[in-house]
């Protein structure tokens, strides 16, 4: 196919109105709310050890009703989790609000009927959030990595 002199240039705008923009990107990133709030939040795995050493997935020790759980944090830190297709007891509602804040940019915790949670957040991109716990048992500290995909 032979390209007109307008559609090249037309071929040529838009790349360059492409790379502009992800330089734009680049040089003004989003804050971590700003990657928070536009996703819906799904727990793909669950990782444990000691802080800085090797871990192991204990993904499969949460409940079934645990693992299809959504959060979504939206804006005036209202936070909704829906308790997916299965629900943890027939009490449970299906969605409901909570809080959450966010803590120089490190500490999020959000606050909801059945439970309120801090997390250390430790990466957080448009696509994936990792955030953990410290727990001390008598002298063993371990650390519990929550692994999230957002869509």
């Amino acid at each position: 196919m032979k390209l007109t002199s307008t559609a090249l240039t037309w071929v040529i705008c838009l790349a360059a109105l492409s790379w502009s923009c992800e330089r734009l990107d680049n040089q003004f990133p989003k804050t971590k709310e700003e990657l928070l709030r536009p996703k819906t939040w799904t727990i793909k795995d669950l990782v444990k050890g000691p802080p800085g050493g090797a871990t192991t997935s204990v993904y499969n020790s949460l409940e079934p009703c645990e693992r299809d759980d959504e959060y979504r944090f939206r804006s005036e830190n209202r936070l909704y989790v829906n308790a997916g297709a299965r629900r943890c007891d027939s009490s449970e509602l299906q969605e409901y609000r909570g809080s959450w804040t966010l803590k120089n940019d490190v500490l999020l915790e959000w606050f909801t009927p059945y439970d309120t949670v801090a997390l250390f957040i430790e990466e957080l991109t448009a696509d994936n959030m990792r955030a953990y716990f410290d727990e001390l048992n008598g002298t063993t500290l371990s650390r519990y990595t929550f692994v999230f995909s957002g869509k």
